[in-house]
């Protein structure tokens, strides 16, 4: 009876599912900060990992644009962790933003956007990544 050797080499991964694609913040008020997106607290990021997680909620490659028109990332808001506009946890996105997760985690973004007094009405958009990967 000959033997085999079993060989069996595992690599550290994450596997992130968004239930959302788009966010829609509607219709605003211009001089108006903290605005929440009508699904807070329905996004949700579920996480599978068997590594030490991050996710990386990234700057936006430019700002909210509408024609000539912008709205600056520094007025698009994040808080990851609870329903609130209170400093520190709430943290503009003109910079990119990393938070640890582990194995099962439901991460609930809760965004805000500010609109500049004056600002062009128009339907403004941009894109906005999040990645999931192993440190």
């Amino acid at each position: 009876m000959a033997e085999i050797e079993k060989i069996l080499n595992v690599q550290a991964y994450i596997s992130i599912t968004l239930n959302f694609t788009s966010l829609d913040f509607g219709t605003l008020d211009v001089n108006t900060t903290n605005n929440p997106e009508p699904n807070n607290g329905i996004n949700a990021i579920n996480v599978s990992t068997n590594c030490d997680g991050r996710i990386t909620f990234y700057s936006p490659s430019t700002p909210l644009t509408y024609d000539s028109y912008t709205i600056p990332n520094s007025n698009f808001k994040l808080n990851y962790t609870i329903n609130t506009t209170s400093y520190p946890t709430l943290l503009t996105l003109d910079q990119d933003r990393v938070i640890n997760v582990t194995d099962g985690d439901i991460v609930r973004p809760y965004y805000y956007l500010d609109i500049p007094d004056y600002q062009h009405s128009g339907t403004y958009s941009t894109t906005h990544v999040i990645e999931g990967w192993c440190a």
